[in-house]
C-alpha cells in the first residue's frame, strides 16, 4: 500500500489522500479553500471510532480509491494531543491525526488532555497525555502518536472524561481507565488504573458519557446511572457523597441521550426536553438560577418554560449547548470568553439562541469553546456541504482560525466559519482542542 507524506501546498486545496500512516493534500480548484487550513488540528482528549474498508462494505483495492474518513484536529499539542508526532507544536488550523482514517465516530473529553480511537472491529487506540494512565496502554508515558489500548474488543462507543476514559462493549458492559481518585473508574476503588477495568454492576447499557471527574451511563430502560466525584451534586442522586460504584440518577426515565460537563450532568428525554444537575455557579444548569442541584431540573428558555424540541445536548466547561429540531442552537452557562456565541461576555442561566447558526447538524462543546457543523449547500445531508463554525476561546488555536498571530483572535463572541474543510461528518472538542472527521470529495 502506498504511503503519502505530508507536504506543503498552496491555495486551492480541496481534498486529501491518505495512507495508513501519512497523509498528503491534493491540489484542487475549490473556491475559498487553502492548504494551510488543512494543518495541525488538535489538543486534549479525543475519542474516535474507526471502521476499515471491509467493515463498511467497501471492496478491496487501493486505499486512495475510497474516502479515507481522515480525523483532523487543531489546538494545543503540549502532550502530543494532535496525534501527529510533532509535539509540542501548536496547530492553529485543521490537520491530520496520524494513522487515523476510515473513522465513523469521534468523542472528546471536555477537560482532559488525551485522545482515544476505536478501531475496527471495536478496538481502541489513544494518544496524547497519559499522566494518570488515561491512554490505557499500561504506562503513564505521553504518546504523540496513537497506541493500542490492550484488552478491549467489541467496543461500540468510547467517551472521554477529565483524565479518565470509558468504553461501552457490545455486551452492554462499561470499562474505564485512567484517573480514579474520586471513584470515577466505577470499579469500587479510588486509585488510578493504566489499563481498562470493568465498571461494577452495569449491564444493559446503551450509551456512556464522561464528566470532569464522573462517569455516566444510560441503560436500555431509559434510566441514567452515575459514579465518581459528587461534590456539587453531579451524580444526581440527591446527595453530595462521592461513590466509586454506580448510583441511579434520581427521577430520570425516558432518557434518550446523556452528556457530561465539567461538574454537571445532562440528559435528553423522549419528549425533547433536557434535564441537568450538579454545579450551577455560572448558570450551566440552565434552570434560571445559580443554585447547585443534587437532582435533575429542567433546562428553560428566556420565557422560563422548558426548552423543547431538542435533538442533541452536550456539556462543556461550565456551559452547555442544545441542538434544536429546526437546526438552530441554544446555549447557557458561562460566557466570559464567548462560549455562548451571542456577542456578550455575560453568563446566562437560561438557554438562549446562538445567533447566525441555522441548518446545524451536529454540535460540540470544549473546555472554553463551541463548535457546530452547518449544512452549507442545496443538498441536505450531503457530507460535502457540511462546514465547521466555531466560537469562544482561541487561546490555544482550538478554533482552527488560520490568521497571522498579530491578527489571530483571542476570543470569538459570535460564530465564525472555519476556513478549509467542507466535507465534515462529525465534530468533537476537548479542553483546548477540536476534532473532526473529514471526508474528501
Amino acid at each position: 500500500m502506498r504511503r503519502y507524506r505530508p507536504h506543503k501546498v498552496g491555495d486551492g486545496v480541496n481534498a486529501r489522500e491518505a495512507g495508513m500512516r501519512y497523509g498528503c493534500l491534493r491540489r484542487g480548484t475549490r473556491e475559498g479553500e487553502d492548504s494551510r487550513r488543512r494543518k495541525d488540528w488538535a489538543a486534549r482528549a479525543v475519542v474516535v471510532l474507526l471502521a476499515v474498508a471491509t467493515s463498511v462494505g467497501l471492496p478491496a483495492g487501493p486505499a486512495k480509491a475510497y474516502p479515507p474518513r481522515q480525523v483532523i484536529a487543531a489546538g494545543s499539542n503540549a502532550y502530543g494531543q494532535l496525534g501527529n508526532g510533532r509535539a509540542p507544536k501548536t496547530g492553529h488550523v485543521f490537520g491530520p491525526v496520524s494513522v487515523i482514517w476510515y473513522a465513523s465516530q469521534i468523542s472528546a473529553g471536555g477537560l482532559s488532555a488525551y485522545a482515544l480511537t476505536l478501531y475496527n472491529p471495536g478496538r481502541v487506540w489513544a494518544w496524547g497525555r497519559n499522566d494518570s494512565g488515561q491512554l490505557g496502554d499500561g504506562t503513564t508515558t505521553d504518546r504523540p502518536l496513537p497506541v493500542l489500548v490492550p484488552g478491549l474488543d467489541e467496543v461500540g462507543q468510547v467517551a472521554g472524561g477529565g483524565a479518565t476514559a470509558y468504553a461501552l462493549r457490545s455486551d452492554g458492559t462499561v470499562w474505564a481507565w485512567g484517573r480514579g481518585g474520586s471513584g470515577q473508574l466505577g470499579n469500587g476503588a479510588r486509585t488510578d488504573s493504566p489499563v481498562p477495568v470493568q465498571v461494577r454492576g452495569l449491564t444493559g447499557v446503551t450509551a456512556i458519557a464522561g464528566g470532569g471527574a464522573a462517569g455516566y451511563a444510560r441503560r436500555s430502560d431509559g434510566t441514567v446511572w452515575a459514579w465518581g466525584d459528587n461534590a456539587y451534586g453531579q451524580l444526581g442522586d440527591g446527595t453530595t457523597t462521592s461513590t466509586a460504584t454506580p448510583v441511579q440518577v434520581a427521577g430520570l426515565t425516558g432518557v434518550t441521550a446523556i452528556s457530561g460537563g465539567r461538574w454537571a450532568g445532562y440528559a435528553l428525554r423522549t419528549d425533547g426536553t433536557v434535564r441537568a444537575w450538579g454545579a450551577d455557579w455560572h448558570g450551566q444548569l440552565g434552570d434560571g438560577g445559580h443554585t447547585n442541584r443534587t437532582t435533575p431540573v429542567p433546562v428553560v428558555g428566556p420565557s422560563r418554560t422548558p426548552l423543547s424540541t431538542v435533538r442533541t445536548v452536550t456539556g462543556g466547561g461550565d456551559f452547555a449547548y442544545a441542538l434544536l429540531g429546526d437546526g438552530t442552537v441554544a446555549a447557557w452557562g458561562r460566557g466570559d470568553l464567548g462560549q455562548l456565541g451571542n456577542g456578550s461576555p455575560a453568563d446566562s442561566p437560561v438557554a438562549r439562541p446562538v445567533p447566525g447558526l441555522t441548518a446545524v447538524t451536529a454540535i460540540a462543546a470544549g473546555g472554553e469553546a463551541g463548535y457546530a457543523l452547518r449544512q452549507d449547500g442545496p443538498e441536505p445531508g450531503a457530507y460535502g456541504n457540511r462546514v465547521i463554525w466555531a466560537w469562544g476561546s482561541n487561546a490555544h488555536g482550538q478554533l482552527g482560525i488560520d490568521q497571522p498571530p498579530a491578527h489571530r483572535p483571542a476570543n470569538l463572541f459570535r460564530p465564525r466559519q472555519v476556513p478549509g474543510p467542507r466535507d465534515v461528518q462529525d465534530i468533537a472538542a476537548g479542553s483546548y482542542s477540536a476534532y473532526a472527521i473529514f471526508q474528501p470529495s
